[in-house]
């Protein structure tokens, strides 16, 4: 691995899932370790249940769980970039829109099997409008069932100026499918789809790669989820993105991402 490519992992997090990861401890140590440039993260605690139970209820409040995020970011500007969490149906569009006062979010995130909603339920419209209003793009937890890719899709059909992004392309579900279905949104301009591949194995990340979306598809990672050794299950794909895919390395670790969260030229 190219060791002065630079990397915008945007798929990170703070806060903690009891009983298994303390973000807080080791986000900075695998940031150190694995020389990443830049985080995109969302609270892990404003987005867990109790026993990771879909439908369950937060581990804490959305506003206490942004808010620590931002004093995180403050802490660690040019690194960190915080993902606002909402949490829909157990707060309100409007307190939303409070915290978005506080401080400069760079993204909306959604967790749909969590929240025990549908991704094309109408109660993420408001949201949504949010985030054209504020000129954020929104990411989703992207996997069968209330996550599932065509659910994002059908909601972000109806508000085609945002980008979403579908982290993990769709978790234990098939890839080679929403790869498609995101390459035939954007050609006819319905959806203004994105993806990360955080968990996708080798094959998946390489064919996305290639396929019309490679300049849609981003380095995301779950940080710091698997704990110290976190990048174990990564170091072979950006291996072989860097030295065999020198075409679309550079848009694939940072430009991308910096372009769409940051403004980037």
């Amino acid at each position: 691995m190219n060791s002065q490519r630079k990397i915008f992992d945007i798929h990170g997090h703070n806060g903690s899932w009891p009983d298994r990861i303390n973000c807080d401890e080791l986000l900075f140590d695998v940031i150190k370790k694995e020389k990443i440039s830049k985080v995109l993260i969302s609270n892990l605690s404003g987005l867990e249940t109790q026993n990771h139970i879909e439908g369950g209820t937060p581990l804490i409040n959305e506003s206490d769980a942004n808010r620590q995020t931002i004093e995180l970011c403050k802490k660690n500007e040019g690194v960190l970039y915080a993902a606002a969490v909402c949490q829909v149906g157990h707060s309100t569009p409007d307190a939303l829109e409070q915290v978005l006062k506080e401080y400069k979010f760079t993204a909306l995130k959604f967790h749909p099997f969590l929240i025990g909603i549908d991704a094309n339920d109408k109660i993420y419209d408001p949201y949504l409008e949010i985030a054209e209003a504020h000129n954020l793009p929104c990411v989703f937890h992207s996997a069968p069932g209330t996550s599932d890719p065509m659910k994002i899709y059908m909601l972000a059909k109806r508000h085609p100026k945002v980008p979403v992004v579908l982290y993990h392309i769709n978790l234990m579900g098939n890839c080679e499918f929403t790869i498609e279905m995101i390459a035939k949104a954007v050609a006819k301009k319905e959806a203004n789809l994105y993806c990360d591949t955080a968990w996708c194995p080798m094959d998946v990340t390489v064919n996305a790669l290639r396929s019309s979306i490679k300049n849609r598809v981003m380095f995301g990672s779950d940080l710091p989820i698997d704990g110290e050794e976190h990048f174990r299950y990564y170091r072979g794909i950006m291996q072989t993105v860097d030295e065999l895919m020198p075409d679309v390395a550079d848009d694939y670790f940072y430009n991308t991402a910096a372009r769409l969260f940051l403004g980037e030229k």
